[in-house]
């Protein structure tokens, strides 16, 4: 069943009602907020009105739901023109849905969704004001945002009296085992985030330091896929694939202010003939005044993580620079490597992505973009330690490395190392340019 209003209160527009969504998404009526009488007959499928949470007392005074299958309860924005009335092009404006999920040889199950409020007491309030209606449902949702909530521990108290499903996120929600899970979450984004916040650093040391916080988590996959996918259970269980480092990049810069996003891309299978293999990395917008960088690019946390690396001798006398899990028995270890040592797909600016990313076609995102056209340059040939950025990035570590409790000397190794390694890689040389940084910056 539908819920239905009177014919009678068609019309009666009042600045601070609330929009009723016929099922043909036409506006039919405003709920009168000095009416008495409960409303029944004409059918409806949402509710658009200022303030649902505070308000969401009187809505349920004045219409029967007790019969309704589905109903959804969205914010009215000021200055917005409701002319598509479909209530599913409001959806990030819903805070409130209530439907009967009919069951075969059983009764409706009532579930009622919870979205977007300020706090948890307006949470609170809400699910009482239901209860106080005599609807009391089967399963109540709640959806968290991934943010600190002051009152947090309200939730707690809700979780021990109703029966509470409690997700959070946004493009991905993500169903917690306990509230505890999403305070350790949040107390950990915040000490990471207080770490580089009392280091009085520019938005590229930041960034290092952000960077290096989470390339720091050693790649690592669990056999429950969510165990390595999700924020709140890599902090739990360590584990964590490229989902997670993009995932967990992006809340803790984005907290920082920086714009981050992750996304998806695709490329041939190295493995798999006529198969296409999925990554996630992320795409920044950094400025910075002391830097002089205002620009767009690529960063991978994931092929930049942490692990051993060594310089190492073949029985042929060449020299190597690999993960040691890739030594062969016959080489000799020369030398040992920081494991945060590895920055080769670190500030790819988008026109070199085609080029360090071979294979694959970035995904555009104009909005991200701000509506710039950026476009990569397949046919541009790069020698990232040639590259000015490569010099701001090593001065940015080198600030970096001494905030993270570095000594002179181990810093000094750290940027050496670095150096070594992208010469390797880039086979470029820059004697000059590791001079220089640590003449400069130590």
């Amino acid at each position: 069943m539908a819920l239905e209003i009177p014919n009678e209160e068609i019309n009666k527009l009042i600045d601070d009602g609330a929009i009723l969504l016929e099922d043909s998404y036409k506006p039919d009526a405003i709920i009168d907020s000095n009416a008495t009488e409960k409303l029944k007959a004409k059918i409806i499928s949402g509710i658009i009105c200022d303030k649902p949470y505070e308000r969401i007392k009187e809505v349920l005074s004045k219409i029967d739901i007790s019969d309704t299958d589905t109903l959804y309860i969205a914010k009215k924005e000021k200055g917005k023109e409701y002319k598509d009335w479909d209530i599913l092009h409001y959806y990030n404006s819903i805070m409130i849905e209530y439907s009967r999920v009919r069951r075969p040889m059983l009764d409706p199950q009532k579930i009622i969704v919870f979205s977007n409020f300020s706090n948890i007491k307006e949470l609170k309030n809400a699910i009482e004001s239901f209860y106080d209606s005599n609807i009391k449902p089967d399963k109540i949702v709640v959806n968290l945002e991934n943010r600190d909530y002051d009152d947090i521990d309200i939730l707690k108290e809700l979780e021990g009296k109703y029966k509470l499903e409690v997700r959070y996120g946004t493009e991905l929600s993500y169903k917690l085992d306990n509230t505890d899970d999403f305070i350790t979450m949040r107390a950990t984004i915040n000490y990471y985030k207080n770490l580089i916040l009392d280091s009085n650093l520019s938005p590229l040391e930041q960034l290092v330091y952000a960077y290096d916080l989470i390339k720091s988590f050693e790649y690592n996959e669990s056999e429950k896929p969510d165990e390595s996918r999700r924020i709140d259970k890599i902090i739990k269980t360590n584990h964590i694939v490229c989902v997670g480092y993009s995932l967990l990049l992006e809340q803790l810069l984005n907290e920082l202010g920086i714009k981050t996003m992750s996304i998806l891309t695709t490329s041939p299978s190295e493995s798999q003939k006529d198969q296409m293999d999925w990554h996630y990395r992320n795409l920044i917008k950094l400025k910075d005044e002391k830097y002089g960088i205002d620009e767009f690019f690529a960063i991978d946390a994931t092929f930049d993580s942490a692990r051993d690396i060594v310089k190492v001798v073949d029985e042929n006398g060449n020299e190597k620079i690999i993960p040691s899990i890739e030594k062969e028995e016959t080489d000799t270890i020369e030398k040992y490597y920081d494991n945060l040592s590895l920055y080769r797909c670190f500030l790819v600016p988008i026109a070199d992505y085609q080029s360090i990313f071979k294979g694959e076609n970035m995904p555009y995102e104009p909005e991200f973009f701000e509506g710039t056209e950026i476009l990569p340059n397949p046919r541009r040939k790069i020698v990232r330690n040639a590259n000015p950025m490569f010099e701001k990035v090593l001065r940015a570590i080198a600030k970096v490395r001494l905030k993270q409790g570095y000594s002179k000397e181990a810093a000094i190794e750290s940027i050496k190392g670095i150096i070594e390694i992208n010469d390797y890689y880039d086979k470029s040389n820059s004697t000059d340019l590791q001079a220089a940084t640590i003449k400069n910056n130590f």
